[in-house]
């Protein structure tokens, strides 16, 4: 799902003021509409961010903003390993991450269970939605 550099100065060549990939991540999106319309977005606050159980892992909204994510360079080790297959080594790693700090739980625990389920392809596309939210 990634787009070349070329499509994207094509796309904004032909009149386009920004470019939005797919598949389409929501708060880029908002981002975008805040800079091109300057629509500001409210955010219901909550008082506790419920850890997920095991049964409502298969249903995390990556798009969260409630979710803390752990640091760029930790992220990437994490997505190496996904996109290697190295489940048992990824699920040791997110283990150490969530022990260093406990404020990663709720970013760790669906990978854990994704883990735990061998799917891959979920935790890809979750750690790979935090990436693009640091750039």
């Amino acid at each position: 799902a990634s787009v070349s550099q070329r499509d994207r100065h094509k796309s904004l060549d032909a009149g386009g003021n920004d470019f939005l990939p797919k598949p389409v991540n929501a708060q880029k999106l908002f981002k975008m509409l805040d800079r091109h319309l300057g629509i500001k977005w409210k955010y219901a606050q909550t008082k506790n961010i419920e850890i997920m159980s095991e049964s409502s892992t298969s249903d995390v909204v990556i798009d969260n903003p409630q979710i803390l994510s752990p640091p760029l360079e930790e992220l990437e080790i994490l997505l190496a390993l996904v996109q290697r297959g190295r489940l048992n080594k990824l699920s040791i790693k997110a283990q150490q991450i969530q022990q260093s700090n406990q404020k990663y739980i709720p970013f760790i625990k669906p990978i854990l269970q994704w883990t735990k389920d061998f799917e891959a392809d979920k935790i890809e596309e979750f750690i790979q939605s935090f990436l693009e939210q640091k750039e």
